[in-house]
């Protein structure tokens, strides 16, 4: 997918001497390093292969954050809202389909070009409880998610098979391996998934994630 550039935000304080506070705000932009195919709408007008999940936007996009939590002697409740909001399209891209195919005509779609691209806008939510466990480096967090994303376009019409609204339930566990280098693994299955489109086709049995992230100070 895409990697992402923030600067970040730091606010702490305590209410008393088991009880702190943490809020951070974030403001980034993603840069395109994920993969966006030929545009699947036009590529099944001439009845190809094609796809409609891919991991890339293709374009940089600007992004937000927040997040909230509440320290104890035992963990921590957390709770965070982001975002992601592309506004540039990718530039036009001539299609050349297969030799001897035809196409079924299918909205205004030009059938030669797949490109113009907007990726959609995704909005998450999150709340959970975690703990260290009487470690220094490591916590293993139970979280809820609430992700809307919006339809993508291709040349201006909002894509079939794009955009859903969900819930999930899953783990994260989060671990320091260096000087502000931090591993996280986290596994979340959908309880509640609903596209925009009618017979629009989703499965989705579980996601699994893993990154690394990268903090300093300036």
């Amino acid at each position: 997918g895409d990697l992402s550039l923030s600067a970040i935000t730091r606010h702490s304080g305590q209410f008393s001497s088991k009880l702190s506070w943490f809020v951070s705000t974030t403001l980034g932009i993603t840069v395109p390093t994920g993969n966006v195919v030929d545009n699947p709408e036009i590529v099944g007008m001439w009845k190809d292969e094609h796809q409609h999940m891919f991991f890339g936007r293709g374009m940089p996009a600007p992004t937000l954050g927040i997040n909230a939590s509440l320290r104890m002697d035992w963990g921590f409740v957390e709770s965070s809202f982001s975002a992601i909001i592309p506004f540039l399209e990718t530039g036009s891209k001539e299609y050349l389909p297969p030799e001897g195919r035809e196409f079924h005509e299918m909205y205004d779609w030009d059938p030669y070009d797949s490109g113009q691209y907007l990726a959609p806008t995704t909005i998450t939510g999150e709340a959970g409880v975690g703990s260290n466990f009487g470690t220094d480096d490591w916590t293993l967090t139970a979280l809820t998610q609430v992700e809307h994303e919006t339809q993508a376009k291709w040349q201006g019409f909002e894509s079939r098979n794009s955009g859903r609204t969900g819930i999930l339930a899953g783990v994260r566990s989060s671990l320091v391996i260096g000087n502000g280098l931090i591993a996280e693994l986290s596994i979340k299955i959908p309880v509640y998934l609903r596209m925009p489109t009618e017979n629009s086709q989703l499965e989705m049995p579980f996601l699994l994630g893993f990154g690394f992230y990268f903090t300093g100070d300036l």
